[in-house]
């Protein structure tokens, strides 16, 4: 065994931090305002409080680091933030994120104990587009005992800094999370999701805007956007984004003159004029197209009233498309996968949904031609 005061260490200052490098390839030591920070022996994984190291650039890190950043609870215990580890890899110009969970209670019930929960972290990384390619499941370690580890990871590019990684892992976790509860919860056409705007978007249009495959889907929580109450984007065939505007209303619509069509219109003009803010790419951004989104029904030639009245206020012929009842419950059961449907048990609004499906293909189809304009 070679003893470390035999090889070659250099000492490079980045950011504010000094790293102490063994033969160029292995962080011995970071010492930041004068503290040193060494890894422990068996992982070699440097535990290092957040806010100090949040501003560094990946791309100046000089060595392969393993960081476990930490926050410091008001009691001053160690809070790991994302339970897991930074991997940063310079060479391969990469970072991995590895989440290492343990739980406890694997024999907790019968119909759902932790091992199902791990099974499902697996499979929806496997399975589901909104995180595909982005996690890898590693490994499951399951013994005689009440306890089940779980190891996967989050993989990505380089990003600017520490803090743009750590942010993009935690959106990519609340991503995966989202995919678990699409396997375990129902997309449930109940009179209580249909009844409740937020309930509608939450649980039903925004699952299904997820597994159709749209990105970067932004919910105001009922504070709109300029007319917007869901902002999402789609890559086209083209290379470029299209960017959508969604506004949600329960119950029908009717083409009656009256107040809530005229706020419609309203919404409408100022989701087409006024820009949106990006969060993934810190950018304003303007709408090619708007949704109107109901649980109900458009009647008396609603749709024909709001596209005249938006263009009549509005510079061109904007794109808007209309989606009900039927339109949704149509498009879960085309993108809510045959699996998924096994586990949620949505097989009562699918039969209903395919003694209707000629009717409603064929209302898609007057849809198109009603609201794409060139």
């Amino acid at each position: 065994m070679v003893d470390e005061s035999e090889k070659k260490l250099k000492i490079i200052h980045c950011g504010g931090i000094a790293f102490t490098i063994i033969d160029g390839l292995r962080t011995l030591k970071l010492t930041i305002d004068g503290t040193d920070y060494f890894p422990e022996e068996e992982v070699q994984k440097f535990s290092i409080p957040s806010g100090k190291i949040e501003s560094l650039k990946i791309s100046d890190i000089p060595a392969a680091l393993n960081i476990e950043p930490y926050t410091l609870s008001e009691e001053g215990y160690h809070q790991r933030d994302l339970s897991g580890s930074l991997e940063i890899m310079p060479q391969k110009k990469c970072i991995q994120f590895w989440f290492d969970e343990l739980y406890r209670g694997k024999f907790w019930r019968e119909d759902f104990s932790m091992n199902k929960y791990i099974g499902l972290i697996k499979e929806a990384i496997e399975k589901f587009p909104m995180v595909q390619g982005e996690f890898v499941f590693d490994e499951i370690c399951d013994n005689d005992d009440d306890y089940i580890f779980a190891r996967f990871r989050f993989r990505s590019t380089h990003d600017d800094t520490i803090k743009t990684a750590l942010d993009k892992v935690a959106r990519a976790r609340e991503e995966l999370e989202k995919a678990i509860l699409l396997l375990v919860n129902d997309i449930s056409f109940s009179d209580e999701n249909l009844n409740d705007e937020p309930l509608f978007t939450q649980y039903i249009i925004i699952p299904i805007l997820r597994m159709m495959g749209m990105n970067e889907v932004q919910y105001y929580h009922g504070k709109r956007e300029y007319g917007k109450d869901v902002t999402f984007s789609e890559d086209t065939k083209w290379g470029n984004k299209r960017y959508y505007g969604l506004q949600v209303k329960k119950g029908n619509i009717s083409g009656a003159t009256g107040s809530e069509l005229e706020t419609i219109i309203s919404q409408l003009d100022d989701g087409f004029s006024m820009p949106f803010y990006v969060t993934s790419c810190q950018e304003k951004r303007n709408v090619h197209d708007m949704i109107v989104a109901i649980s109900g029904h458009f009647t008396e030639n609603a749709k024909e009233k709001i596209i005249e009245k938006v263009h009549q206020k509005v510079n061109g012929r904007r794109n808007i498309l209309f989606l009900g009842l039927d339109e949704w419950k149509w498009l879960a059961s085309k993108y809510v996968t045959q699996h998924t449907r096994n586990i949620v048990g949505v097989s009562d609004f699918e039969n209903d949904v395919r003694n209707s499906l000629n009717r409603l293909e064929s209302a898609i189809a007057n849809i198109s031609s009603e609201y794409n304009f060139g």
